[in-house]
């Protein structure tokens, strides 16, 4: 994460949740997700307080995965901060990740959607 630009990134939000001791553990879904390695994406869906966040971070810590982790809110609806989120995720765990795509995120706020999307590298 140190060869972001400078902007404001809460780190916070990129630390995947300890799983505490109270947890009940949830087989079934847990079940459900390990099914969904072998995807290119398990979107995970529930009404807020269902413990989303929980069954992942626990079966997160149950497996040895290489996990890029990232806490989204209303606040990152907007691409360029959205992108900076996910390139400090990816160097988390990949240190350096995406360095041509720094462009993208270095643009200035007020360009175009467009603009940005055509720095991103393929």
């Amino acid at each position: 994460m140190d060869q972001l630009p400078a902007c404001d990134l809460l780190r916070t939000k990129l630390y995947r949740p300890r799983v505490t001791a109270d947890f009940i553990a949830r087989p079934r879904l847990t079940e459900r997700l390990a099914r969904g390695l072998d995807r290119q994406l398990v979107l995970v869906t529930a009404p807020l307080g269902y413990g989303k966040t929980t069954l992942v971070a626990s079966w997160l810590h149950d497996n040895s995965l290489p996990v890029a982790w990232l806490l989204l809110d209303e606040g990152d609806n907007e691409l360029q901060t959205f992108l900076r989120y996910i390139i400090a995720a990816l160097r988390t765990i990949i240190p350096g990740a995406c360095p041509g795509n720094m462009a993208a995120v270095a643009v200035r706020p007020k360009s175009s959607r467009r603009r940005v999307l055509d720095h991103i590298d393929q």
